[in-house]
């Protein structure tokens, strides 16, 4: 969880949700989360860069989208996880989807 005030718009952040590397990102009122995990090589896609809605891994250049986690450009194959966020009590908070 972070708090609602710390989180700018158009930075990644790197969170945890049950034990797992997150990237996350504010739009406006909109925030998107993915695994930080690069599916092609592991590489921390939190230290990518952002261009708009899509985030591109520092180690190999594969570019995926924030907002489903899908695969733009490889070397990666397989769409990044996505994750649920929700603002509750001033703070953000980052879960699988399926988990309660």
């Amino acid at each position: 969880m972070l708090p609602l005030e710390s989180v700018e718009e158009n930075k990644l952040y790197w969170v945890t949700a049950a034990g797992v590397p997150v990237v996350l990102l504010r739009q406006g009122l909109q925030f998107y989360a993915i695994s930080a995990t690069c599916s092609h090589a592991g590489g921390p896609l939190d230290e990518g860069t952002l261009q708009g809605d899509v985030v591109e891994c520092p180690w190999h250049g594969s570019r995926f989208c924030m907002r489903d986690g899908r695969v733009l450009t490889g070397p990666a194959t397989v769409n990044a996880p996505r994750y649920e966020v929700r603002v509750h009590n001033g703070k953000v908070e980052v879960k699988r989807i399926g988990d309660h």
